[in-house]
């Protein structure tokens, strides 16, 4: 097992220097990175809004601004450290059964999808894939060694 997931890593280095070598910004902007505006009451969906239609562009450097809850955009640069506290507070709201997107098993506390959630979508009137989504930015995390939270 150790062994593949050396060879996972080493692959994603790869795809990484491939990227860099073409002009796409990785570790440092080069004027293409992704830019994202997420109001921090509203990250799930201003995530969503934001990041959901990418695809493959999803492996370059993604740079997150926060509007506080007055509206306005809070002070700093993300160097990297922004996003990582982006994805982890993503991943908490979106991952917490309160929301109705995942359940927990009763004795571990371990998550699973909500098997009635598409009936609370079409209830709820609620026509986003959080489910795609959540799995780009899980894939996200896992491309940049990130650490997040939910255990499934």
């Amino acid at each position: 097992f150790k062994l593949r997931v050396k060879l996972f890593y080493a692959l994603i280095e790869f795809e990484k220097d491939q990227l860099e070598s073409s002009g796409s910004s990785i570790g440092i902007n080069r004027g293409n990175a992704i830019r994202a505006t997420i109001a921090r009451n509203n990250i799930l969906d201003d995530g969503y809004r934001a990041l959901n239609d990418f695809t493959s562009e999803l492996k370059t450097l993604i740079q997150i601004e926060f509007k506080n809850e007055y509206g306005h955009i809070e002070q700093g640069i993300d160097g990297g450290g922004i996003f990582k506290e982006f994805l982890n507070e993503l991943m908490k709201d979106a991952f917490d059964p309160q929301r109705g997107l995942f359940l927990q098993t009763e004795y571990r506390n371990e998550l699973y999808p909500n098997p009635d959630y598409p009936r609370l979508k079409q209830v709820l009137l609620v026509d986003k894939d959080y489910y795609a989504f959540l799995g780009k930015m899980v894939g996200k995390a896992i491309f940049d060694r990130i650490l997040i939270q939910p255990i499934f």
